[in-house]
């Protein structure tokens, strides 16, 4: 009798053990993973709280202003173009308590909430074209030509 509970223990243990090795279905991130996730800013609730506003920014590339109506879910997207590049740090020291400039883009409903009013950026693909054709211009050496 104890052979057998003792049998019936290892086979449970190495059927548990069995199920422990096997390989997850897990992957591990990459960056293609993380240039894909989006972070959202700007949220904006409206005066009567029946609508919902804020930005979603990937880490690279042309963001997108979505407005929302909780009650239904119905949501309107537009594109608000691509992040500027942070500004470079200035040689003062910023004051106590004062923040640094954000980036990102303002949200403000109207006061009756008919509208909903943003700032918006080139996109990435104009800004890089820009970028472009600067570098791509000579520099005269004097003044005039």
């Amino acid at each position: 009798m104890k052979t057998r509970s003792i049998a019936r223990i290892c086979i449970v243990l190495f059927v548990v053990a069995a199920f422990a090795q096997q390989p997850s279905s897990k992957r591990p991130l990459t960056h293609e993973d993380y240039d894909t996730w989006r972070t959202i800013q700007s949220q904006q609730l409206s005066r009567d709280g029946k609508y919902l506003a804020y930005a979603l920014f990937p880490q690279e590339g042309d963001g997108e202003l979505v407005a929302r109506e909780l009650a239904t879910g119905k949501e309107l997207r537009q594109s608000v173009g691509a992040l500027p590049p942070p500004p470079e740090p200035s040689a003062e020291e910023p004051a106590p308590g004062e923040e640094p400039p954000r980036r990102g883009i303002r949200l403000a409903f109207s006061y009756d909430v008919r509208f909903l009013i943003s700032t918006t950026f080139p996109s990435k693909a104009d800004s890089d074209k820009a970028k472009k054709r600067r570098s791509g211009r000579r520099r005269c050496p004097r003044a005039g030509c």
